[in-house]
């Protein structure tokens, strides 16, 4: 009877350790968001250089009274600016949408990507905050449009990088509990699914968490 006790212990010490082993290493296995939080990183170095981009080049205003030519570069500059920062809008969504392809896990879920991404809205951010501290009274209005635009695009950028944080970050919603379709619409981490009966009845259909 004592060597069977003692073997049903052994066999038993063996399956807790095993047990706890399987979770310990479950908690530092690699984050399947890794690859993305670093292109977010990269992402965030391209919009700092962005901004010491448009610093430098409303720092040094064409002098308008010598020739056009001046003017005409800081306006290709400004507008080759513009196109970057939509070029960094779409890779932040394609990024995104990467993210919402990966099964998170109760170790690695979504938000992991959160801080990533509250670093890119911030950098975005401050191309906005920069350029409203720019001194525009010596520029002409062409060049006033062209700053405006590159305002704008950095607030667009910084404007649905927040869709996103709220989108990865709002997990607390009880999406079920809404039946106004309405409402499960103002709720990024919401989707609303129609039942198929009446498309233009709120209430045909119900809400339920978009990941």
């Amino acid at each position: 009877m004592k060597k069977k006790s003692f073997i049903s212990i052994m066999v038993v010490s063996v399956f807790l350790l095993s047990s706890i082993a399987v979770i310990a290493l479950a908690g530092t296995e690699s984050s399947p968001f890794k690859p993305n939080i670093n292109q977010l990183g990269a992402v965030e170095n391209v919009l700092n250089s962005v901004k010491n981009r448009v610093e430098k080049v409303l720092s040094k205003p064409p002098d308008y009274s010598v020739s056009g030519a001046s003017l005409k570069g800081t306006i290709n500059r400004l507008e080759a600016i513009i196109e970057q920062l939509l070029s960094l809008d779409d890779k932040i969504f394609s990024i995104v949408e990467e993210i919402m392809s990966v099964d998170p896990s109760p170790f690695h879920p979504r938000s992991e990507v959160v801080p990533a991404l509250e670093n890119v809205r911030d950098a975005a951010q401050s191309i906005v905050d920069s350029i409203d501290a720019l001194p525009v009274a010596k520029m002409t209005d062409e060049s006033i449009w062209a700053v405006e635009d590159v305002q704008e695009s950095a607030q667009d950028v910084a404007d649905n990088t927040q869709s996103y944080i709220n989108l990865f970050s709002d997990s607390t919603i009880d999406c079920d509990s809404i039946t106004i379709k309405s409402e499960c619409e103002e709720e990024p981490s919401c989707l609303w699914v129609f039942s198929g009966i009446d498309p233009f009845d709120p209430f045909a259909g119900h809400c339920e968490n978009a990941s």
